[in-house]
């Protein structure tokens, strides 16, 4: 763990969370059921909003009774933490495990993997990824402080990647924060518009990103 980052207990342990096991359900079929129950919320959470989302409807899309449901999450408010949660855990846990694979690469190579990694955690994990991009206030504080621990642990990935580039002499000299936002805003709106199967392949595209982007980091260095 980094200087600075928060520990974060994980999803099952978080406040107020059911968990099924007191049903007897082994743990394996208990964290798919939850999967499910979350990717199938965000779809509703994208696509009716807050006000506009029902149990019921969450209910039929994974065929379980409203009482069954509420052994998993009893509110929308839970539900709503857990797929920001997920999606940020998800966020992280993806990037990291492909940066751990080149561990020993110069600071423009991760940056590329980095860029990869993300892009495509947001386009294929549409719709969860979405609360990755978008923290919604109407969450108790006492979820909140959790996803911004979260937040802030891959937003400290990433500024130690450029902030390796910066030292190393790979990198122009810059703000680190706010550079870090700058190329999230691009890698988050490119969600907003891509789709799948159309025009540039997602490799195409991460190849594209990473190299401009890297381009840009470089400025004058060296």
């Amino acid at each position: 763990m980094r200087s600075g980052e928060r520990q974060v207990a994980p999803l099952e342990d978080a406040p107020k969370a059911r968990s099924a096991r007191s049903k007897g359900y082994p743990a394996k079929r208990r964290q798919t059921k939850t999967r499910e129950i979350l990717r199938q919320a965000a779809g509703l959470l994208a696509e009716k909003g807050y006000q506009g989302f029902r149990v019921e409807d969450l209910a039929d899309r994974v065929e379980m009774s409203r009482g069954n449901l509420y052994n998993y999450f009893r509110s929308k408010d839970e539900l709503l933490y857990a797929c920001e949660r997920a999606a940020t855990e998800l966020a992280y846990d993806r990037v990291s495990s492909q940066l751990s694979g080149c561990s020993h690469a110069s600071s423009a190579d991760r940056i590329r993997v980095w860029v990869a990694a993300h892009l495509r955690f947001l386009i294929e994990e549409f719709p969860l990824a979405w609360f990755f991009i978008q923290e919604d206030r109407r969450l108790p504080d006492e979820y909140r402080v959790e996803i911004k621990a979260l937040r802030h642990r891959y937003e400290h990935l990433v500024d130690g990647l450029l902030s390796d580039g910066v030292s190393s002499g790979e990198f122009a000299p810059c703000e680190v924060s706010s550079t870090r936002n700058l190329i999230l805003g691009g890698l988050i709106w490119t969600a907003t518009w891509y789709v799948p199967g159309r025009g540039q392949s997602l490799d195409d595209l991460s190849r594209q990103y990473g190299q401009q982007i890297v381009a840009m980091l470089r400025g004058n260095a060296g």
